[in-house]
């Protein structure tokens, strides 16, 4: 195709609503459209972009571009879009995030959660070996030195910081939005998708018991340790470190107990085993002499189907997303990730509520390690009794979500075929 100049500057104007390119950009843009080759290597902000947008304005058939940026696919593709007022089809983008295959979603979920509790094992038995490590105490029970505490968690809010400042800093893409898309964004959309989308409602309720069972148990796992079993900063750190041990061995299982036995199945089996697990910690501690192996045991069973269960339901936020846009037409993904943010904080507060006013109900005394049985109690209903009665809630309430493997095929089915259409 022999390059028009007028044509060229045209369609600049027209789309782009420039008068005039930058640098070599119009040289480029020629010999492309002339049908010749170009590499080429410019600056951010040098006008890249424009090289291989506006000869896929003017030539016929379809331009290609490949790009490693998932934001900057979705920006060009709604900036050419806008160019271009009600047409749609001009561009459009393929890239991971738009996977409704509910398999791959399952293994994606389980590398997330293997990686969530790889920083959670880091967190739970690291913390009590590091404080006793610098308060001079490692065989005695976790010591309550205020000094070796700030140190400990100065130390590990500072490797925190600079770990977050490097994930940043490697993460290439940045998702702004644009006038438009602001301008369609209301408060009112999130009440109004939760009210009409009923598995997102069912999903609301269940990642608020789930939160509110994980942050009850989780806390009172030191005061389990060192008030009812008087054990060690390194039984404690044993104990802590079974909470996320269990990750590493059946998160990479997953997929394949999903394939075995069901999505809903797999809930059932998982939560029923950590309510097992918490019966047996129960009873054990309650035991004349209670074996600090049998409660290892019990707390990897415990801790196992907390977080396989707890761990796939994040798989279930994708589903709700797909079954949002085969009823209003509409992607609602920020939408449903706003509120999900939302019911992981309610979840996380009541827990956060439930520990001190049973410790404060019980007469829990912080300077002590010898508590009254009052107390033991108390602790025992924090780490046992109030977080099985929660998954008891957590297995009614996931019994009542209706979006099984084949609904949800047969939703993204019918949403490409009305994409294509």
């Amino acid at each position: 195709m022999t390059p028009d100049p007028a044509q060229i500057r045209k369609t600049l104007k027209e789309f782009f609503g420039y008068d005039a390119f930058k640098a070599d950009q119009e040289q480029i843009i020629r010999h492309l459209i002339g049908g010749g080759d170009a590499f080429v290597l410019m600056p951010t902000g040098g006008g890249k972009s424009l090289c291989y947008q506006l000869p896929a304005l003017v030539m016929e058939g379809t331009a290609i571009i490949i790009s490693p940026l998932i934001a900057l696919m979705k920006n060009q593709v709604d900036l050419l879009r806008g160019f271009v007022a009600g047409d749609g089809s001009i561009a459009h983008f393929l890239n991971s995030s738009l996977t409704r295959d509910t398999d791959e979603i399952t293994i994606l979920t389980s590398v997330r959660m293997f990686m969530a509790n790889l920083g959670g094992l880091a967190v739970n038995s690291g913390l009590p070996l590091f404080i006793a490590l610098i308060a001079g105490a490692p065989s005695d029970s976790l010591p309550k030195d205020p000094s070796a505490w700030f140190t400990t968690m100065t130390i590990y809010a500072i490797a925190g910081f600079c770990l977050l400042l490097f994930c940043f800093s490697q993460c290439k893409e940045r998702v702004v939005m644009d006038a438009k898309t602001t301008e369609d964004v209301k408060v009112s959309d999130l009440w109004m998708e939760f009210l009409r989308n009923r598995p997102l409602r069912v999903l609301a309720f269940f990642f608020i018991t789930a939160f509110a069972m994980m942050s009850v148990g989780n806390a009172a796992g030191a005061y389990f340790i060192n008030s009812n079993l008087h054990g060690s900063a390194q039984e404690l750190s044993i104990f802590m470190a079974l909470g996320s041990i269990p990750a590493f061995i059946f998160m990479p299982l997953v997929p394949w107990f999903k394939r075995m036995v069901g999505k809903k199945n797999m809930f059932y089996l998982f939560l029923g085993a950590a309510i097992i697990g918490m019966a047996m910690l129960y009873f054990i501690s309650k035991m004349e002499s209670p074996s600090m192996m049998m409660i290892y045991v019990a707390q990897f069973i415990k801790s196992t189907g907390v977080i396989v269960a707890t761990g796939y339901m994040w798989a279930l936020v994708p589903e709700v997303i797909s079954y949002g846009e085969y009823t209003t037409g509409r992607r609602i993904s920020g939408i449903v990730n706003a509120l999900t943010g939302l019911f992981f904080k309610a979840g996380m507060t009541f827990g956060s509520i439930v520990g001190p006013a049973v410790l404060a109900f019980v007469g829990y005394n912080s300077a002590v390690i010898d508590q009254t049985s009052l107390a033991e109690e108390g602790i025992l209903w924090l780490v046992c009794v109030i977080p099985a009665a929660l998954l008891l809630l957590a297995m009614f309430i996931i019994s009542k979500y209706e979006l099984t493997d084949e609904v949800i095929d047969d939703i993204n089915k019918k949403i490409e075929e009305r994409n294509k259409a």
